[in-house]
């Protein structure tokens, strides 16, 4: 009975913030296709189950937005449908240096972005970050 009594009152506060209980049970997933992309060319984004009609940043970070030594850049922003669905392309940007990248997309409903990870081709930069210039003297 007290479980029935908590998930009434959990169901009824979702509702209340304005987020439907089907969308609320579900988590959030994100693809890109294809996997590899070439900088400067299109990919298709693809997301699921997050908020209908709602406008999200995109933000691709090489390697991680989690590292310290990054290249960030904003690709964009995309809307999802009715349905809680995104499916667009989005133009990747160019890139000083590839290989292993992360693309996040951002709403304030979302306590953390929803990633996927991608990789990135076709840099005139070299994948691995440039050494610092010798101390002026």
């Amino acid at each position: 009975m007290r479980i029935g009594i908590c998930a009434a009152a959990l169901a009824a506060s979702v509702v209340a913030m304005g987020i439907s209980p089907a969308l609320a049970a579900k988590h959030p997933s994100l693809h890109v296709s294809p996997a590899k992309v070439t900088v400067g060319h299109k990919a298709r984004l693809t997301a699921t189950n997050v908020h209908p009609n709602s406008y999200f940043p995109v933000l691709i970070a090489v390697p991680d937005a989690k590292q310290r030594n990054k290249t960030e850049l904003f690709a964009g922003i995309v809307r999802s449908n009715k349905g809680g669905s995104i499916n667009t392309m989005v133009k990747i940007p160019v890139f000083p240096r590839c290989g292993g990248a992360t693309l996040y997309i951002f709403n304030g409903r979302f306590q953390s972005p929803i990633s996927t990870r991608l990789t990135l081709t076709g840099c005139k930069g070299s994948s691995a970050p440039a050494p610092p210039p010798p101390p002026a003297r």
